[in-house]
């Protein structure tokens, strides 16, 4: 049986394609953890004001 050959060219540009598929994805889970930081930084900005306004009256 011959061994097949293998293209350098070819083979690293399926790796690098697939390392830039990863962290797309690694940016996509950094983006929604900081929307979600972003919510909850709001809600508690939000309970803060309710709050002191109870404190007020």
């Amino acid at each position: 049986m011959a061994k097949a050959q293998v293209n350098p060219e070819a083979l690293r540009a399926s790796f690098l394609a697939a390392a830039q598929e990863v962290l797309d994805g690694y940016g996509d889970l950094i983006d929604a953890v900081e929307a979600e930081e972003t919510r909850m930084d709001r809600c508690d900005d939000c309970r803060s004001a309710a709050r002191l306004e109870q404190l007020s009256r």
